[in-house]
């Protein structure tokens, strides 16, 4: 099983997703780092709710240039697939 994690933005108005951006696996360990995984869930596997700090840096490290108050932005784990958004 392969896990993928993607950050995803979601229409403040509508909630629907509006931008997907594959994280990096090689930056895993740093996202970890960041942000405060449940003891029972390390592998990051539940969603977790990004700052706007946070969503600068995993963008950038995937390349990418966001607003990053323009949506609602989460951390999410996606297996083998990516999502549709």
């Amino acid at each position: 099983m392969t896990i993928r994690h993607y950050l995803i933005g979601y229409d403040k108005a509508d909630g629907n997703p509006r931008i997907e951006i594959a994280v990096p696996a090689d930056r895993m360990d740093a996202v970890r780092r960041m942000l405060p995984l449940c003891s029972d869930d390390p592998d990051a596997l539940d969603p977790y709710e990004l700052s706007p700090g946070d969503v600068r840096h995993i963008a950038s490290w995937a390349g990418r240039d966001v607003n990053e108050r323009a949506y609602d932005f989460f951390l999410q784990a996606f297996e083998d697939a990516v999502p549709a958004a």
